[in-house]
């Protein structure tokens, strides 16, 4: 992973065997930042889900084979210990021209990822969202 930084955006360039949700929230507790992200690249495999609202769970699935990133957007807010959370979500092509996508749980780098990260001062807080497994901005801290 290589890093870029000026006042407002730091550009994350992740390298091969690299995986993005670790590798930003890497950068979120060393820079102690809450902000939003996009990105393009491509990975070898990613675990990617669909948060069913009426089970209130994530389902996942992991495909594998080699993907272009051809689109990854979210932001990084805390959770209520004040430790960084990625939200994330994808969309992913194969080599037959076919797109998927979801929430990305993580995925692993197979040429490079290009992340730029725009820092914002306000801090968010994240909170279950009920009995789910989600958890939604609650609130400014």
């Amino acid at each position: 992973m290589r890093v870029f930084e000026d006042e407002e955006t730091i550009i994350v360039v992740l390298e091969l065997g690299d995986k993005i949700i670790e590798s930003l929230k890497k950068i979120a507790e060393e820079k102690n930042i809450n902000g939003y992200f996009k990105g393009i690249g491509a990975v070898k495999w990613a675990e990617i889900g669909y948060g069913d609202a009426e089970t209130g769970e994530y389902h996942v699935k992991k495909v594998t084979g080699g993907f272009e990133v051809l689109g990854l957007n979210g932001n990084i807010t805390l959770d209520e210990n004040g430790e960084p959370i990625i939200h994330a979500h994808i969309l992913l092509g194969d080599k037959e021209h076919k797109v998927l996508g979801g929430h990305l749980m993580e995925g692993e780098i197979s040429i490079t990822c290009e992340i730029f990260v725009k820092k914002i001062k306000t801090r968010l807080q994240r909170e279950r969202l009920g009995q789910t497994n989600f958890k939604v901005i609650k609130k400014q801290i």
